[in-house]
């Protein structure tokens, strides 16, 4: 590398350094209350974490030319280099696609303990931390060579960006332990993706590894189907499902979560005797307005919950979804989570293929996105063409319905 090149990394890192410094960022008093996941994290996945915007979220006038050195400043050997997007992303040869973040690759590996890692031909457990408008996750964990492997990724956002604060991957040993790449990484305004080559070296101190991916596409903050209804201003959304999950009003101009204290929501089953309804209001405990209305709906037999949403100030009716729900006591591959694989299955075809794509279950096993058909559930699309997993086999009568909707 040049001198000149070397004085370009550290005149930046002493202006990020200056800028980070400046920035006041009040403390969460919240940071380690529970929010809701699509899985329970075990005890060696890190807690959520704050991250203030800081120098993230700074504009740097005058030093354009420095872009493509930039993106990894802030611990450890980073070397990312950004591409513009071009051509399509149905070559993709890794995709780890959640409801909040989509990555794409053509070539992806971990070293690490002298063994080199792929996740090739290895079943990967993709999952996501919901957060709110300003964090989530993309956790993947595998069994590869032997040993247990994972990936995490840390995302946070403002109002104009979103970036990664934080990546860990394990070390290759029987004991899984991490290996942390630190740095805020990814700058991408909101509703767009990142597209680079990506190969990262651990932070002093920490076990050798290196972290690499060819093309990588990224999007965190992914914008949720309901964004996609110019129709209507506004719209429910639940993410996590019905056992826990956060029940949010969306702006879908915006495509940004709004306060929910600013509006009544009530969720009312169709048939009262076969379901029923808590709701657990952290909005006066410190949880962002965003996500601090959060829903448990347990039910005995086949029926639908329908959501409101009413504004506060003028009692209007906002939003409205209806949501299928099904018996608890149905076998284990009847439940809510077992369908979700097919919903991230289809978000990641989607991804690909266009947002109002219907693949078949078929079209997904083609896509190397599912192993198999499923023999307990079947893919229907209702008007909007939002999915719908429907129970088939020992499965039948059962009932799936994405969890999101808009006013009618």
């Amino acid at each position: 590398m040049s001198t000149e090149t070397h004085d370009i990394e550290a005149r930046l890192a002493e202006l990020f350094d200056a800028q980070d410094r400046a920035v006041q960022v009040a403390p969460r008093e919240w940071d380690n209350l529970p929010l809701a996941t699509v899985t329970e994290l075990d005890e060696r996945r890190t807690r959520r974490r704050w991250i203030g915007g800081g120098a993230a979220g700074l504009a740097v006038a005058g030093l354009a030319e420095m872009i493509a050195l930039v993106a990894g400043l802030g611990g450890g050997s980073h070397d990312v280099v950004t591409k513009t997007p071009v051509g399509s992303d149905g070559n993709a040869k890794f995709k780890f696609v959640t409801e909040q973040v989509s990555l794409l690759a053509d070539d992806f590996s971990i070293d690490a303990n002298g063994t080199h890692f792929t996740s090739e031909g290895a079943q990967v457990d993709v999952h996501s931390d919901p957060g709110d408008s300003a964090y989530q996750t993309l956790e993947l964990t595998w069994n590869e060579q032997g040993v247990e492997m994972r990936m995490n990724i840390y995302f946070a956002a403002d109002a104009h960006n979103w970036w990664a604060t934080e990546i860990r991957t394990y070390n290759g040993q029987a004991e899984g332990d991490w290996i942390e790449y630190m740095g805020n990484r990814f700058t991408t305004p909101r509703g767009q993706t990142f597209q680079g080559d990506v190969d990262l070296s651990p932070d002093p101190g920490q076990p050798a590894g290196h972290l690499h991916f060819s093309n990588l596409r990224l999007q965190a903050f992914r914008p949720p189907i309901v964004c996609q209804d110019r129709n209507h201003k506004y719209a429910l959304h639940i993410v996590g499902g019905l056992e826990g999950g956060i029940v949010q009003v969306y702006d879908t101009t915006t495509c940004l979560p709004l306060d929910t204290r600013k509006y009544t929501i009530e969720a009312n089953p169709a048939d009262p005797a076969l379901a029923a309804v808590k709701w657990d209001d952290v909005c006066n405990e410190g949880v962002p307005g965003d996500v601090c209305k959060r829903i448990n709906v347990t039910a005995t037999g086949s029926t639908s919950v329908h959501f409101t949403a009413k504004e506060n100030a003028t009692g209007d009716l906002v939003a409205e979804l209806n949501v299928d729900v099904t018996p608890s006591g149905l076998p284990r591959a009847c439940t809510q989570s077992e369908t979700q694989n097919l919903l991230n299955a289809i978000g990641a075809y989607r991804v690909t293929h266009g947002a109002n794509a219907k693949p078949s279950e078929a079209d997904l096993v083609t896509g190397k996105l599912l192993m198999t058909e499923s023999d307990q559930w079947d893919i229907k699309y209702d008007v909007n063409g939002s999915p719908q997993i429907v129970g088939v086999g020992a499965c039948v009568g059962s009932r799936f319905a994405e969890a999101s909707g808009v006013l009618k």
